[in-house]
């Protein structure tokens, strides 16, 4: 089983009411998991599209704050918005979600990780891919990177601008994000 990254775009209303009911947190990131029938209480404009990381979480973090995430000196790491992907924000603890807990980044915080985001490009991350301290580190997927080619690097790169072009997005609407790992 995969351990994968998932973003929802919401509003700040939404995180306001997920903070004092986190139990609602899953029906707000998966909306299609609710049982036939069943009307999601929050939805479009509060609710907006969601989007993946899939399994490139790890790396995309790893590319961002030279580190494999988990740690305190990570939520320092430039100015704390490069490990946005796993400390940004306010953690939502919902306990059916069974792993870390999913955290919700208001929008303010979603601007300024835009910002950041918007000053990095492809080509400063493809200088800090580092496959041999990758697997040292044990950025997730564990052990994968020893034999990355080019092809996957390019795949991660392309993986980056598509959460760069969905933060922004979210930042120009003025939507938070809540972030899901697990």
């Amino acid at each position: 089983m995969s351990i994968t990254c998932e973003l929802r775009r919401v509003s700040e209303r939404v995180i306001d009411h997920l903070l004092a009911s986190p139990e609602e947190t899953t029906d707000v990131l998966f909306p299609e998991l609710l049982p036939d029938g069943v009307t999601p209480r929050w939805g479009p404009p509060d609710v907006g599209r969601g989007g993946t990381l899939e399994k490139d979480w790890g790396a995309l973090h790893f590319l961002l704050t030279g580190s494999a995430g988990g740690t305190e000196a990570d939520a320092g790491a430039r100015n704390g918005l490069a490990s946005f992907l796993l400390q940004g924000g306010e953690p939502l603890d919902d306990a059916e979600l069974a792993h870390p807990p999913t955290r919700a980044l208001r929008p303010s915080e979603v601007r300024r990780v835009a910002d950041f985001l918007g000053g990095l490009d492809a080509e400063t991350l493809r200088r800090r891919f580092d496959p041999a301290r990758m697997n040292a580190l044990g950025v997730y997927p564990s052990g994968a990177w020893e034999a990355a080619a080019p092809e996957e690097l390019d795949a991660l790169l392309d993986r980056y601008e598509e959460l760069r072009a969905f933060v922004a997005e979210a930042a120009a609407a003025g939507d938070g994000l809540l972030i899901s790992t697990g």
